[in-house]
């Protein structure tokens, strides 16, 4: 399944989102499919095999750090103004062989000519137990690190994670990290993190990671599998006093 929110260029935007105001895309992923270590079932960019690191579908044919930095370029010489430079498009940013090299690029450009403007990274939180990644993403503005389960059984049920990936790699890279903050999707319906066991097993967790805050949101788009469905403004905030209440960290909610 392909999904119409696939992106197409390296830049694209700006977009207004709900969590970042008005943000300018980075993504660094083919136009023709995601690449990422997740399948997660709520996806916008449609349901697609995970990728692995060594998988054959991410040899050769990268963009390239100039690339990057020139398409980033171009935008702000044609008079874009925004508040976040975002890697976020088709798949996980921090997969690119690359990544930190465009970090670095994109920081450079960022401070000749848009030096009020944030580096943000929406990341799924799978490669973060590698130190080199994990240096790169201490080079981000805004690193906004998943979480949306609190157990290995409903991470897999709800992020269809690449045969690679293990849950405790998530949690132990996690903690090494400077600093960040977490995002985290609620569902409810056939598989569902909103019940009262769920929402005790993240809460548990969030209080050993101990994030900068965490943004709470829920469905916004229709998703790849049929079967879930948004959860109501009330039940947000209601696990968001709660987590706030028992691990001291700062919740807000995006309805």
């Amino acid at each position: 399944m392909y999904s119409n929110y696939l992106n197409r260029d390296i830049i694209y935007g700006p977009v207004h989102s709900r969590r970042l105001g008005m943000s300018l895309g980075v993504n660094l992923w083919p136009n023709s499919h995601k690449v990422c270590s997740f399948d997660c079932l709520y996806c916008e960019c449609g349901a697609y095999r995970p990728s692995r690191v060594d998988d054959p579908r991410l040899q050769g044919g990268f963009v390239s750090p100039a690339q990057v930095a020139e398409a980033l370029r171009h935008a702000f010489d044609n008079g874009l103004t925004c508040e976040h430079i975002t890697f976020s498009g088709s798949g996980e940013a921090t997969m690119h062989p690359q990544f930190a090299e465009i970090i670095e690029a994109v920081r450079a450009v960022r401070d000749e000519v848009a030096p009020g403007v944030a580096i943000t990274l929406l990341s799924n939180s799978t490669r973060v137990h590698e130190a080199r990644v994990r240096a790169a993403i201490d080079r981000v503005d805004l690193p906004i690190m998943k979480l949306d389960a609190g157990n290995e059984h409903l991470f897999h049920k709800i992020n269809h994670p690449a045969a690679d990936v293990r849950f405790a790699d998530v949690l132990s890279g996690l903690k090494l990290l400077r600093q960040f903050h977490m995002q985290t999707m609620i569902l409810d319906g056939d598989i569902s993190n909103c019940g009262d066991a769920e929402v005790a097993a993240w809460i548990e967790q969030v209080g050993v990671l101990k994030p900068v805050e965490v943004q709470l949101y829920t469905l916004d788009r229709p998703a790849p599998y049929k079967g879930i469905h948004k959860v109501g403004v009330e039940r947000l905030q209601a696990i968001a006093q709660r987590c706030t209440s028992e691990t001291g960290v700062p919740v807000e909610v995006f309805p």
